[in-house]
């Protein structure tokens, strides 16, 4: 029999002229026994309003009753701490670092900050040269939801992400870079619309892109609610657009989801993640959150840097491409319209080209306007066929034609 159930012992019959000395007796009895102090004269003789214990309880009538309530109350606040703790979502999150020890304290820092969630952090070293490690050692030191794995070579960032996700377990599954931040609040907002719809296979929401110092902008408001998109219209969506929606700094995915989705490929360097968030969505569909989720740094060693460095965006355009080609190699059959999605993704993919084909005429960069319209006709032959197209490079010709024939644009 439980604490809660026994009953009082049968008091004795007392004359009245007693009955006020035994109760403050027995209520003397058990604050002792509750706080391990001695009895003594005094303490029988004080009246019962004046105990600590009938001061946090009241005038409890008998020692069962009052014996009861001290048990209840410690049990039930132990069972609600459980619970609450139960309750939390569980994230794993993912920081693959190489030299960037400048700004690894503070991308953990906003992990750790976040509130409503169980979390785990595994911070991947590449072999860094510039300290790294020791501030990734300190950060493990200080906190124990922290933990390391150092590379004694460099890897690449593909591997990197790739041994993340083999680790990860929990409920959800986040990869933050080194240089990116979460904004206040992000996994809760994310767990919570995850927790709501078992059909997404991972949501994302807006960031802010910055130089130097993050801005300071309120990031609990959003004006609209968070949105479902069918898995099947997301990918239409990125066909029609062919660029990348999501930043990666706010993807949180279903981990179960992500182990089925399979690994980054090494062929996509750049373009992985664009292919990662195609095949997520064959899996379910897409969560929407219109709040602030992260925010994305911008500094001159930044990765998507490099492929923006000839000021053509041949290489972005090529693996955009390649991103698509090897989606739809691998799941056209899983598509009721996966040719036609294709066909749109490489025409939509091309004309882009062709506008950035058409800007580098603009800038007298002959020789770089012909090296995009050779990829764009890789990309998408039949976009030449289009009169649209040739109504465009008549325009430019046309206005253009005196300094091409006199020599005026230079050749890069």
């Amino acid at each position: 029999m439980s604490p809660l159930q026994r009953r009082a012992p049968q008091k004795p019959q007392q004359s009245p002229s007693n009955r006020s000395t035994f109760r403050r007796t027995r209520k003397v009895i058990l604050h002792s026994t509750l706080t391990g102090r001695s009895l003594g004269c005094q303490k029988v003789a004080r009246s019962p309003a004046d105990t600590p214990l009938s001061r946090l309880y009241g005038n409890t009538r008998t020692l069962g009753r009052v014996f009861g309530v001290g048990i209840l109350v410690v049990k039930i606040d132990a069972t609600s701490s459980r619970r609450s703790t139960d309750l939390m979502q569980s994230i794993d999150i993912v920081v693959p670092c190489y030299n960037y020890s400048r700004y690894l304290r503070e991308c953990v820092d906003s992990i750790l900050g976040q509130d409503g969630c169980l979390i785990r952090i595994l911070i991947i070293d590449d072999a860094s040269s510039d300290g790294s490690v020791e501030v990734a050692r300190d950060l493990a030191a200080r906190d124990s939801r922290v933990e390391l794995s150092i590379h004694a070579d460099n890897k690449g960032h593909i591997k990197t992400y790739n041994e993340g996700i083999a680790w990860a377990r929990q409920t959800y599954f986040l990869l933050l870079s080194a240089d990116d931040l979460l904004a206040p609040g992000a996994l809760k907002r994310a767990a919570d619309l995850l927790d709501a719809n078992p059909g997404v296979a991972f949501v994302h929401g807006r960031a802010i892109t910055f130089w130097g110092g993050v801005p300071p902008i309120k990031t609990d408001v959003a004006s609209t609610p968070p949105r479902i998109v069918p898995g099947p219209q997301f990918i239409a969506n990125i066909c029609a657009n062919p660029v990348n929606p999501v930043t990666t700094a706010t993807a949180v995915v279903r981990t179960s989801v992500q182990k089925k989705v399979g690994l980054y490929k090494h062929a996509l360097p750049h373009a992985g993640d664009l292919e990662m968030w195609l095949r997520c969505a064959m899996y379910g569909d897409v969560g929407e959150i219109y709040n602030i989720q992260g925010f994305r740094r911008m500094h001159d060693s930044n990765m998507c840097m490099l492929y923006a460095a000839d000021g053509l965006m041949i290489r972005d355009f090529t693996q955009r491409y390649q991103a698509f080609q090897i989606f739809f190699a691998e799941h056209d059959h899983d598509l009721n319209d996966g040719e036609q999605l294709r066909t749109s993704a490489n025409y939509q993919l091309a004309d882009q080209i062709i506008d950035e084909a058409r800007e580098q005429f603009r800038k007298k960069r002959l020789y770089s306007s012909f090296e995009l319209l050779q990829l764009a006709f890789r990309v998408a032959p039949a976009i030449f066929l289009n009169s649209r197209w040739w109504l465009r490079v008549a325009r430019w010709f046309w206005r253009r034609a005196g300094r091409i024939l006199a020599g005026v644009c230079p050749r890069y």
